[in-house]
């Protein structure tokens, strides 16, 4: 039913429940992030040339929306509603700060609740449908990993910033499915059928 429920573990009398919506009023202190096509013309040459090596010409970055009310894209889909409604996937942060949501009703976007306030902080609006999400294993960052069906792009969230980041070229059948992080959080492995990208993460 795209409710949010927080329940007390020791009697499991219900704490909160929040609608996990597509609408955004005035009232909303929501953080929304939309990813958005932009020109490879607007940026720098150094980016310029590193697109170059990425596995596709187009480059994204996330656009903040700050108009009140708002209304994110719903999924469009042959199948049935029973099949498309309702929350889908619940994931915390290590450090028990945040939880990643994502809801069937818009498979495009990622919700990050903010568990101390009990309030959604942040959602993330993605052009493709949302095939895995994962936390970094660090306690003392909240780092978020997102794949989305465009293979050339990755997505990161932190309480400090978002990002798009585009991926080097692999053949063109590469089809990643599955983030795995490092233990020490370090570096991430993008799964595909046949083909596994490995990338650094931080310096």
């Amino acid at each position: 039913d795209s409710k949010l429920r927080l329940f007390n573990s020791l009697n499991w009398s219900l704490i909160a429940e929040l609608q996990i919506s597509h609408q955004f009023t005035k009232q909303d202190k929501t953080h929304i992030y939309e990813e958005k096509e932009i020109s490879i013309q607007d940026v720098d040459i150094d980016i310029k040339i590193a697109k170059e090596w990425t596995s596709k010409r187009i480059d994204t970055q996330y656009v903040s929306i700050d108009k009140r009310p708002v209304q994110l894209a719903q999924t469009k889909s042959s199948k049935s509603v029973v099949e498309l409604y309702g929350i889908k996937d619940i994931k915390f942060s290590p450090n028990g700060l945040y939880m990643a949501i994502i809801n069937d009703s818009m498979s495009t976007s990622v919700y990050i609740f903010d568990v101390i306030n009990l309030r959604v902080d942040t959602v993330l609006a993605h052009r493709y449908p949302v095939i895995k999400c994962e936390w970094g294993p660090g306690k003392d960052k909240s780092q978020l990993m997102i794949l989305t069906q465009d293979d050339g792009i990755l997505h990161a969230y932190t309480p400090h910033g978002v990002a798009c980041l585009g991926l080097p070229t692999i053949n063109t059948d590469y089809e990643a499915h599955e983030i795995v992080w490092n233990p020490k959080g370090k570096a991430i492995a993008l799964v595909g059928k046949t083909s596994v990208v490995c990338c650094r993460i931080g310096s």
